[in-house]
Order: C-alpha cells, then structure tokens, then sequence
C-alpha cells in the first residue's frame, strides 16, 4: 500500500474529492465510457508517480456517476404513476405515527401491474391512512399501493423534499390501499428490534420532551412538536436534532474514558491490554451501537468511520497524525 504512504495519502484525498464535487456541479450525467482510459493509466502509473493525483481525480469524478446512474436506474416508470400496484417488501425504517396515518420506508422486493412484474425503485416511502395498524421495522408485507415519482417544492430557501428523497436513495413515494402481512419473510435484526423498544418505551413514557429524547437517542424526529421546532430555528439549534458528527464524538469519547479507567483497576492485566487500547476498543464499539441505533444514516456513516480510523490507529501501535486518518477517513466515506 506504498500508494497511500507518506505525505501523498493528502493529495490523493483531495484529489478524489474534488472529483466527486466536479460531477455535483454538472447539468448531465457524462457516460461512463469517458472513464475507460482509466485502467491503462494506472497501469502506467506504477511507472510514471506522477499520474496518481490525475488517476485519483478520475477514479472520483467516474465513482460519483456511476453510483448516480444506479441510483438514477431505479426511478419508478412513469406509466406506473397513479395506477393500483401490488408490492412485496419489508418495513426498512422506523414507523412514524400520529393521528393520522402511519409513515414508514419499504426495501422492494417486487412491483406488478396487471399480473406484469416492473423493476422497482429499491426503496420506497409510504404513507398508511389508517394509524390503528400494527407495522414494525423488519416485517415482510405484501401491500396495494399507488405510487408517484418523488416530487417537491422549487421554492427558494425552502426545503428541497426531492433532494432528501434522493439523498436517502427513496426513488418512489406513495399511499397504502390495503396490505397483507408475510411472516415468513420477517427479517428482524437486534438493533431494529432495540430502536423499535426505545422508540415504544419513550413514546409511552409521558414526558414532556419525549420527542426530543427519540430524535437524541435513535434518530427518530417525529415526536418533535412544531412549537419545538421553532425554538430550535430560532435559537439556531436545530443541528442538534440531526444525529452526526458531534453526537458520535461525544458518545465515542465517554466510552474511550470508561476503557481508560475500566483498565486502570485491572493492574497487571494493563501488561496484556493498555489502558489506550481498551479505550479505543470500548470507543469503536459505543460508536458503531449508537450508529445503528440511530439508523446508519449517512451522517452516522461518516462520523463513525473517523473514530474507526483514528481508535485504528492506537490498536495497530502507529504514531496518531490526525491529518492522514484524516485523510484515510474521506477516502473511506467518499467510497
């Protein structure tokens, strides 16, 4: 891995980068043919150092589009658009539920249309108008929906609904008209059934800031009434809301501090397991938990990769220089 030693590891961080950032500011998407040059040059470039930085710009600008033309496949067909379908999938997201109608995402098995099977957008966002329904996290269903494409406000300043869709990788939104329960594809992971029992504990709980409390302990921002809101826009705040970088940081460095002291009362044990190598083990740990309690999200994904990348560092013995983990964590997430 001599290509990602020494001061270089900097330039080629950079150079992916910037990119992945050229292809955001394009009005169309260039074919990936542009990009076939590519494995001849790096191969010339175990000769030639000096095509690296060239190689890395490429190889980012060429990542950016083809994840955008995957995600971009998956848009729902447009005669599709208002007709009854019939969708088989699995409950991908917690439920959100007022007195109204449920909320919740759907991983796609398959969509059909008159008896003809389409290939479906593989991640969905339904609305159920019947609150009174029982749906949690990891459950198969077979549903009858409508669907349409993600659609939002072109209004200036105002939120871009589309571009969160798109951010979220929800390629198609839509409204239950009936359902059918599928046990036998039921997919319950430990930490979805762990989010669905704080979500239930803290919605049953009868405190007063019980939303805030779901939002800060699984990422679960339904509960937060729009006075709340407000005081959060106004108090510039709302950050606070969205599970990231400070929210990993925090959790990953108390449990860093409680490996340094768990390993301070075992004595001798210290010759096998130093205090700094606990810590980051207990580190790790607390921030992939937390992750995952609040969903995994591309934030999460982001923060907790640089705490991997930097507790790595104090497993393998290495000299922490905070700028090349640094740079090793961008790579990793722009990936």
């Amino acid at each position: 891995m001599r290509v990602l030693a020494g001061c270089r590891i900097y330039i080629y961080a950079a150079c992916f980068l910037t990119g992945a950032v050229v292809i955001q500011g394009v009005s169309e998407l260039p074919s990936l043919w542009y990009f076939s040059p590519i494995p001849p040059f790096i191969a010339l470039s175990f000769r030639f150092r000096w095509l690296w930085p060239l190689i890395f710009l490429s190889l980012g600008c060429a990542w950016a589009v083809l994840k955008a033309d995957l995600l971009l496949a998956q848009a729902l067909p447009r005669e599709l658009e208002g007709k009854e379908l019939q969708l088989v999938g699995m409950v991908s997201s917690l439920v959100q539920r007022n007195e109204r109608y449920l909320k919740f995402t759907v991983d796609v098995e398959s969509l059909s249309y008159l008896s003809h099977t389409y290939p479906p957008p593989k991640t969905i966002r339904l609305h159920w108008y019947h609150p009174d329904k029982v749906v949690h996290i990891g459950q198969g269903w077979r549903f009858r929906v409508r669907l349409k494409q993600p659609h939002g406000f072109q209004n200036p300043g105002g939120f871009d609904y589309e571009q969160w869709l798109f951010r979220h990788g929800i390629r198609a939104t839509g409204y239950v008209l009936d359902a059918d329960r599928r046990p036998e594809t039921d997919h319950l992971s430990w930490w979805s059934v762990l989010r669905e029992r704080v979500q239930h504990h803290l919605y049953h709980s009868g405190l007063a800031h019980q939303g805030l409390l779901r939002a800060l302990a699984i990422g679960d921002r339904g509960g937060v009434l729009k006075e709340q809101w407000k005081v959060l826009q106004r108090t510039g705040t709302i950050h606070l809301m969205a599970i990231s970088g400070l929210h990993i940081g925090l959790v990953s460095g108390f449990c860093f501090v409680i490996g340094l002291v768990i390993a301070r009362l075992l004595g001798e044990a210290m010759l096998w397991l130093p205090a700094p190598k606990l810590g980051a083990v207990l580190g790790m740990a607390g921030a992939g938990i937390y992750a995952l309690l609040a969903g995994f999200t591309v934030p999460t994904q982001r923060a907790t990769v640089m705490v991997v990348a930097l507790m790595t560092a104090l497993l393998v013995d290495r000299s922490i220089d905070l700028t090349r983990s640094l740079a090793v964590a961008l790579l990793i997430v722009l990936v």
